[in-house]
């Protein structure tokens, strides 16, 4: 682990502290609250590893963690989660029923709803978004009629699709929320 890397576990570590002690809560509360055991919350705020997705994602309704400190912390990392998240309330909205996130300890996110029809993830350079699907459903979905080719948008590599996303570029993320509703209802009409 480089000097940058420890440095950077230890100022999130150290926000993630602070906001257990604005909630005046016990290690053991905030663990359960995060849904991780009392010891490993203890490992990430002394900045010994780097806090999983599923913990950061949840800072900010645990507390007062504004989104510019949020940013500012935890960097691209949480614009990217955020993104994720974003992904999954518009198929939410779409199909009119809960679609939610599943963590992987991979830095993967799996959309569910209730059923698994892609994933996201996370990596340095963005996010690649890939969906789970088969022949029938993306049939059903009108997302390709071919297989193992380049596609102007991503990558059709049967039986899943891929796509690269900069999740700055709100159009292209518009265009994966598209698809993601249409594989989603098709996956759950199956």
């Amino acid at each position: 682990m480089t000097d940058n890397d420890k440095s950077r576990l230890q100022k999130e570590g150290s926000y993630i502290r602070h906001l257990q002690e604005e909630q005046k809560m016990s290690v053991r509360d905030f663990a359960d609250r995060l849904d991780v055991s009392p010891n490993y919350l203890e490992t990430i705020e002394n900045g010994d590893v780097e806090a999983p997705d599923k913990v950061v994602v949840q800072l900010p309704g645990i507390s007062n963690a504004y989104e510019i400190t949020m940013e500012r912390i935890f960097g691209e990392r949480w614009v990217k989660l955020k993104a994720v998240y974003w992904l999954a309330s518009e198929v939410s909205k779409r199909r009119q029923s809960e679609v939610y996130i599943k963590h992987t300890k991979t830095r993967q996110c799996a959309f569910h709803g209730p059923k698994v029809f892609g994933y996201a993830h996370i990596t340095k350079s963005g996010v690649v978004v890939a969906i789970e699907t088969n022949r029938n459903w993306s049939d059903k979905a009108a997302v390709t009629n071919t297989s193992n080719r380049q596609t102007e948008n991503g990558w059709w590599d049967e039986p899943n699709a891929f796509w690269d996303v900069d999740v700055r570029d709100t159009d292209r993320m518009k265009f994966i929320s598209d698809i993601l509703a249409k594989v989603c209802e098709a996956r759950h009409a199956s």
